[in-house]
């Protein structure tokens, strides 16, 4: 999910159509991306994960993860916008997908295109932006899914280290196990247990950048309970073992 509470850097924009049969780039990208469908279905692949959006609904593929067009989409038409964002979790979070009234959110698209094309000033870009960030925050909000997302968020932010299982997830929520992982991912794109090994990735990634510790005691620290499993998950999604990754970021 994408924090509201920290202020996102627009850096570029603008319309997409599809013509038929075209699939989606094969990227590695730096930055985040905004979707938003007003027409067709757009298909591809992200960290191995398919994913498809259709009209009226809108996406954000996040910086870092592999995406391929693995299966040619339907001809979509979509507005998108490149942007850093910051996904660690705060008190306002927007879920990675969702619906979207494309009508309403139409002239704030025409508007940054226009200002985009013009050579504006990003401060009047990132206005723009944020107009459109807040509508869909807006939209968000309402939805019956929310208030339980949020739930279990606020769980499996407050201690990495702990072993949650969808049992304790369902005893604390309310909720069946079925329940939770739906609308889990249908508010942040991802199950509990992707959403638990992300936040215990980023954690370990920032001990590694910027600190000393032992890649052992990183491990630990960070919920992965052995470096066995750390090292496996780095190889898996990082295509290196930590130790690489933290000589070539340090």
């Amino acid at each position: 999910m994408l924090s509201m509470d920290s202020l996102p850097a627009y850096r570029f924009s603008s319309f997409r159509y599809f013509d038929p049969g075209e699939r989606h780039i094969h990227r590695t990208f730096r930055e985040d991306v905004l979707l938003l469908v007003m027409d067709g279905v757009l298909r591809f692949e992200e960290g191995g994960n398919a994913v498809e959006v259709g009209s009226g609904e809108y996406y954000i593929q996040r910086h870092g993860l592999e995406q391929s067009g693995v299966t040619a989409s339907s001809t979509p038409k979509y507005f998108y916008i490149h942007f850093i964002g910051g996904f660690t979790p705060t008190a306002h979070m927007l879920p990675i997908r969702g619906r979207a009234d494309m009508a309403a959110l139409f002239p704030l698209m025409q508007q940054l295109e226009t200002l985009r094309v013009s050579g504006a000033p990003t401060v009047q870009k990132n206005a723009v932006f944020y107009q459109i960030l807040s509508e869909l925050y807006n939209a968000a909000n309402s939805s019956p899914t929310r208030e339980l997302t949020m739930k279990v968020l606020a769980i499996v932010s407050r201690d990495m280290r702990c072993a949650l299982t969808l049992d304790d997830l369902a005893a604390a929520c309310g909720y069946s196990r079925n329940h939770i992982i739906h609308a889990f991912k249908r508010e942040t794109g991802m199950t509990p247990y992707a959403y638990i090994l992300t936040l215990r990735l980023e954690a370990a990634k920032d001990l590694l950048r910027n600190s000393q510790l032992p890649v052992e005691q990183i491990a630990a620290a960070c919920g992965f309970g052995s470096y066995i499993n750390l090292y496996k998950e780095f190889k898996k999604h990082e295509h290196c073992s930590p130790a690489k990754w933290r000589s070539i970021n340090s």
